[in-house]
């Protein structure tokens, strides 16, 4: 790979207005600021479901202080690597990383990871037990990888058919992104049908077929091919630094544990001691401030995010300045921040989360309700979709109706196009079932709960 072809302004619909005074990039983060999926992540999960503490983050805060963390994290490493990354291509990489920190959650369905898993799930279901859908997309009892588009259902590929398809801003082109941005926004750089457990960028699918030979037109023309950009290392980056720190510190505010017993339970999981001097740093600075005596477990959990954060992003830079070689051939394969030489105190910090925040049983006991929503709300799109003709009176008709005109104008567009990777004769079932996914998934939280409630008076 090379940053002339890596900074590339191409876009799949033309220059659809000039950037002006910006640059294509800052015109690229500029069109992502403004779009209806950022705005809705202010109402969507990142760890507590319908949160009503205003303190405590949903997944716009948590988008907004990774695009921070990244735009930061790509300008250090500029700066570090000054004799392998042109001077002239600073600027935009560090444009080019806020961009997609701010895109990385926007395919997020309601009630985040749980959402996921309840989207997937039902379609699993729905392949095995509705008769059409089995003879379109199993043979001999196995899923055909047109299917793995669904039962792998991924954020990240939502992302994605997002920014690419379903937002009104040029034509049928989304958002209409610069190839660069888009290249930097995958984070997983094959479909579901070519997942490979074992590779981490290939863990999971980054694009679904309909969206395929957009993006094997934007891997070829940046030179990526089948591997990562180098970017979006620094995005993934910055989105596990500030998922640990701030999930931590949120667990403090919420009660779920208290301070001494967060650094308590991270040495148990291997921090090495690391955790224990963090915790000193962290009482010297709130003792410094003379902040001991203002809610104590808040302003210390406040305090360790900030020397955590601050010990985790010089340690990923360290990494990625090393590893530079290998990113730039495609060879890496790891994530930065698990790869370094504090890999140990992040693990434990993932450990403590895992075992603590989101097994907390108010976080369980929403997701078995968003589990609920969301396989009642396929449930019921499918039946107005699912059949090929309507009568206007019909039940089915309404149904449709009421799904999202934008969602609605790129089914009927989609129907007219062709697509290398599903056999025409299940693509009509395939995009019907595209679109009650995209219907759902596109929902937040709070609007997924009351349409549940007013479609199914519950």
């Amino acid at each position: 790979m090379n940053w002339s072809r890596l900074i590339n302004c191409t876009r799949a619909g033309g220059s659809d207005h000039a950037a002006g005074d910006r640059t294509e990039f800052e015109d690229d983060l500029s069109r992502v600021v403004f779009s209806t999926p950022v705005r809705r992540l202010q109402d969507k999960t990142h760890v507590f479901p319908l949160e009503a503490h205003d303190s405590v983050r949903t997944r716009l805060t948590h988008s907004l202080e990774v695009s921070s963390v990244a735009r930061d994290l790509s300008q250090a490493a500029c700066r570090r690597l000054a004799d392998r990354i042109p001077a002239q291509y600073a600027p935009d990489v560090a444009t080019m990383a806020a961009a997609c920190a701010l895109l990385h959650d926007i395919g997020n369905p309601p009630f985040g990871h749980a959402g996921e898993k309840a989207i997937q799930d039902w379609f699993s279901r729905k392949f095995t037990e509705e008769s059409a859908l089995r003879a379109a997309f199993t043979t001999g009892g196995s899923f055909l990888p047109t299917a793995q588009d669904f039962i792998q259902f991924d954020g990240n590929a939502q992302m994605v058919r997002l920014a690419t398809r379903l937002q009104v801003h040029s034509n049928s082109n989304g958002l209409n992104l610069t190839f660069g941005t888009l290249s930097t926004a995958c984070k997983y750089v094959v479909s579901a049908r070519d997942t490979q457990a074992s590779n981490h960028e290939r863990s999971k699918p980054g694009f679904f077929e309909t969206e395929r030979e957009l993006i094997s037109r934007v891997q070829e023309v940046t030179g990526t091919g089948v591997s990562r950009n180098p970017i979006t290392y620094l995005v993934e980056a910055a989105d596990d630094i500030v998922n640990v720190c701030i999930d931590l510190e949120d667990g403090v505010r919420k009660r779920v544990f208290r301070w001494q017993e967060m650094v308590e339970e991270l040495e148990r999981y291997g921090a090495n001691g690391q955790a224990e001097a963090l915790a000193r740093d962290a009482q010297t600075l709130v003792g410094l401030r003379g902040l001991a005596g203002y809610g104590s477990g808040d302003v210390f959990a406040q305090t360790f995010r900030g020397v955590l954060m601050s010990c985790l992003i010089p340690a990923a830079l360290d990494e990625f300045q090393s590893s530079y070689d290998a990113i730039m051939t495609g060879e890496y394969g790891y994530e930065l921040v698990n790869q370094s030489r504090l890999g140990g105190l992040y693990l434990a910090c993932k450990q403590v989360v895992k075992r603590h925040i989101f097994s907390s049983p108010e976080v369980l006991r929403l997701e078995i309700m968003g589990r609920k929503v969301i396989h009642d709300l396929l449930d019921l799109y499918w039946e107005g979709v699912a059949p090929d003709s309507r009568d206007d009176k019909g039940f089915s008709h309404k149904l449709y109706s009421i799904i999202s005109d934008n969602y609605r104008n790129a089914f009927e567009q989609d129907l007219a196009r062709k697509y290398p990777g599903i056999d025409e004769s299940a693509k009509r079932l395939y995009l019907k079932l595209r679109l009650v996914c995209d219907q759902v998934a596109g929902m937040t939280d709070a609007y997924a709960v009351s349409q549940h409630r007013l479609l199914l008076n519950s």
